[in-house]
């Protein structure tokens, strides 16, 4: 919904990715990613990124385990 309403440019994935859950459950199947975007993070942290596009109720959008580890 995010990337519909802001308008952000996607493009079609050459293999579909699946995302699951903590508990192992599969939540989805992405088919698109995002263009790179620029993400800043509390003001001092920028970095590009592009993000898998896919269908959250909870969440607009979802940095990832990886990511978190990463940054943490």
């Amino acid at each position: 919904r995010l990337v519909t309403e802001w308008g952000i440019p996607t493009t079609k994935l050459s293999t579909p990715r699946s995302v699951s859950s903590l508990d192992n459950r599969n939540l989805s199947s992405i088919t698109l990613q995002t263009v790179p975007l620029r993400l800043q993070v509390s003001g001092n942290h920028v970095e590009t990124l592009t993000f898998y596009v896919f269908p959250s109720p909870q969440s607009p959008l979802v940095l990832g385990h990886s990511w978190l580890v990463r940054h943490n």
